[in-house]
């Protein structure tokens, strides 16, 4: 037993590994029993087995049947195990029913008890032909595996083994999470259910995953995050020590992974390494320069084959530049991945119809320029802006090199040509739904306009200087990748979306009003009541007040001459916890997440405002208890809550006692802030609070004072 526990440098890793990839081998003994691959066992009944190919991960804070508390969870659909069985593998060292063939991942009989090198006691649940039976696998006295049957029931399931393992700590929890992503990144048939409370898991198959495959051979996976080359023996990853195969990293850099068979690589018994012996380095160098050298003809042909102008940019766009690989090593182009590998930038890539019209011929000086002389390309985006009617308003951007033109078209499938000017509603129209869009003119007038103005040298004849822009402008505009902007539907916007206007004139396009939220700064040293500059639409407010679920249930407002008043509000709605938040982690709070706003607004925001369902002067608000309780009552208990804070201490003499105390301190706690602790803030407001002619009754909540009294 011990020697399985110092088998594992990684348990944890090593459970995730094992385990699942016993499940995967689980469904895969189904399968070649039905293929006469390998013999049925006398208990089998294919009535019972499913045709899932599946494996479920699963984790849960509570498993209700064996009482446990968080735990993981590994399901198969494979032929289910029989208790002799569930003895054998769990139970018994050497135990593999895989070392025989290579179908399977498994071969030395030891990841089956691979949680005991993290856990004292793991769960196995047993489908099989019509009974579900949990086992309890733990060590015995003399420290060697032992299996009891703990609960038995029938059921109409399909056979299947379920591994339930127990989770120590929140922070093992996290490193299973993270397990899964480092060992199963690569597993095809894994499907996750709660693990998103584990943290964020990579699985390239996983249509949830931020990272995907972008091809897949028998030799091979790419995949499109930009991750360092690794070898896969099934679908276990490791990584490559390239200092015992003896080449660089360099020279094959790019986000593969290298395939193996099971069996074909000598593994350490854990499985947690490639062992390098000769056999394996040669076997490994062999596998990476096949699959670097076929690399070299996929990118050959495919770019040969590239005779639409616009498709042989785009294309190349998203191959390294001349002084960064990162277009290529993380983009979603598979033929971009392979150009790093074989170590071709864009630079280095001819288009085949015309050999002048490529990057690596136009680089110097002013040949962009010449090259596109009479045609005008454009990168064209939204841009935020607060003058802008609608908010936002675009830019377009003219592009002067290579290097910029490649960067902005990586993210783009097509390019849009401009027959005479940007037209502002179809521009908005496309920007709807991308982020950026690359455009282009073409005027013969101004053929060596840039080249002038740039003070470059073009001595090619007129004759020559028109040719070349005729076949420039003719490859553009043929190409499937072209679109009319001309022909781009308007989407239904006001003829003013992003225009410029004065901040008076926009509030009153937009519908607004100009107000001031109130905020309190604390820096310790002093409490001072500030007030941002905001602008509000009145209907975006209405809209949270009367929302079914909504947080915001009054806007409190005054004009600058009912200040005092107003910061009568803010002080009395500070003291809750409730109503204010620190949204930076700063010393500044704000009425932003509760049920509260509090404006400064100028008299004739006021009258908007006025006879609005939601929306009370600060006066209003200063003689309405239904406001004012919370604060008022928080101030009755502060008079007496430390005369008997010795109840803190009474949790183990008087319970009742004890837990009237803590009420009372808590709300005391959430409703008294100590920014204004000071008597001259607070005393003046409760004195005039207490004046107010209502009954105590209203003016406190008396189910605290109830339990003050």
């Amino acid at each position: 037993m011990d020697s399985l526990i110092n088998l594992y440098s990684d348990p944890i890793g090593s459970i995730v590994r094992e385990i699942t990839s016993n499940c995967i081998d689980a469904n895969r003994e189904r399968d070649l029993k039905l293929a006469g691959k390998i013999p049925m066992d006398p208990e089998d009944n294919k009535a019972f087995w499913s045709t899932k190919q599946t494996v479920c991960i699963e984790y849960l804070d509570k498993n209700s049947i064996l009482n446990i508390e968080r735990c993981i969870i590994f399901h198969d659909y494979g032929c289910g195990l029989s208790q002799r069985r569930v003895q054998d593998v769990f139970t018994t060292f050497g135990a593999s029913t895989k070392r025989d063939n290579n179908y399977e991942i498994g071969g030395f009989g030891l990841g089956a008890k691979s949680p005991l090198a993290y856990a004292d006691t793991f769960y196995v649940s047993s489908k099989f032909n019509g009974t579900e039976t949990y086992y309890m696998i733990y060590r015995n006295n003399d420290n060697v595996p032992h299996m009891d049957q703990v609960y038995k029931t029938s059921t109409d399931q399909q056979n299947g083994t379920t591994i339930i393992v127990p989770i120590k700590t929140t922070n093992d929890a996290v490193n299973f999470g993270k397990a899964i992503s480092d060992q199963l990144a690569y597993f095809n048939n894994v499907i996750f259910k709660n693990i998103e409370y584990l943290g964020k898991i990579l699985n390239y198959y996983n249509k949830h995953s931020s990272a995907k495959v972008l091809e897949e051979t028998d030799s091979y996976v790419i995949t499109s995050d930009g991750s360092f080359p690794c070898l896969l023996v099934g679908r276990v990853r490791y990584p490559i020590n390239w200092d015992l195969i003896k080449l660089r990293e360099y020279d094959y850099k790019a986000s593969v992974a290298f395939k193996f068979d099971i069996g074909v690589l000598d593994l350490v018994p854990s499985r947690e390494e490639v062992r390098y012996t000769a056999n394996t380095i040669n076997l490994i160098t062999k596998a990476l320069n096949d699959v670097k050298d076929q690399f070299k003809k996929d990118v050959s042909v495919k770019y040969a084959s590239c005779t639409d102008y616009v498709d042989y940019l785009i294309s190349i766009s998203h191959i390294s530049s001349r002084y960064s690989s990162y277009n290529s090593i993380a983009s979603d182009d598979p033929f971009a991945v392979k150009t790093n590998m074989v170590k071709l930038s864009a630079y280095d890539v001819d288009f085949s119809p015309n050999k002048n019209l490529s990057p690596k011929n136009t680089t110097r000086g002013s040949a962009f320029y010449k090259l596109f002389a009479g045609i005008s390309i454009y990168y064209c985006r939204l841009s935020t802006n607060p003058s802008a009617i609608g908010g936002k308003t675009i830019l377009n951007t003219q592009i002067h090199a290579w290097d910029v033109f490649l960067n902005r078209l990586n993210s783009c499938d097509k390019m849009y040509h401009v027959k005479g000017n940007f037209s502002k509603l179809k521009s908005f129209t496309i920007l709807n739904d991308k982020d950026s869009f690359i455009a282009f003119k073409a005027d013969k007038d101004k053929i060596g306009e840039r080249v002038e103005k740039q003070n470059f040298v073009d001595d090619r004849s007129d004759f020559v200087k028109l040719a070349a822009f005729n076949t420039i402008s003719k490859l553009l505009t043929n190409s499937k990748f072209v679109t009319s902007y001309d022909n781009v539907e308007e989407a239904d916007l006001e003829e003013s979306t992003g225009v410029i206007v004065d901040n008076k004139t926009l509030r009153k396009i937009n519908k607004m009003v100009f107000a001031r939220d109130a905020y309190i700064k604390a820096t310790g040293y002093e409490t001072e009541i500030k007030h941002t500059n905001k602008e509000y639409k009145i209907s975006t407010l209405q809209e949270k007040l009367q929302a079914e679920d909504s947080i915001l249930k009054t806007v409190v407002y005054a004009e600058t001459k009912d200040i005092l008043e107003l910061n009568k509000v803010v002080i009395i709605l500070s003291s809750s916890q409730d109503y204010i938040s620190s949204p930076y982690a700063t010393y500044e709070y704000y009425f932003n997440k509760g049920a509260y706003r509090v404006l400064k607004v100028s008299k004739s925001v006021a009258k908007e405002f006025k006879d609005l369902e939601g929306f009370i002067t600060a006066h209003e608000f200063m003689k309405n208890p239904k406001h004012l309780q919370r604060f008022i009552t928080a101030q009755k208990i502060d008079k007496y809550i430390k005369s008997f804070s010795f109840l803190s201490k009474f949790s183990d003499y008087d319970r009742p006692l004890y837990g009237l105390y803590c009420s009372l301190n808590q709300y005391h706690n959430n409703n008294t802030n100590n920014c204004w602790n000071c008597e001259k803030d607070i005393k003046p407001i409760v004195e005039e609070i207490m004046k107010l002619d209502i009954p105590d009754e209203v003016r406190y909540n008396m189910k605290m004072i109830d339990k003050l009294e």
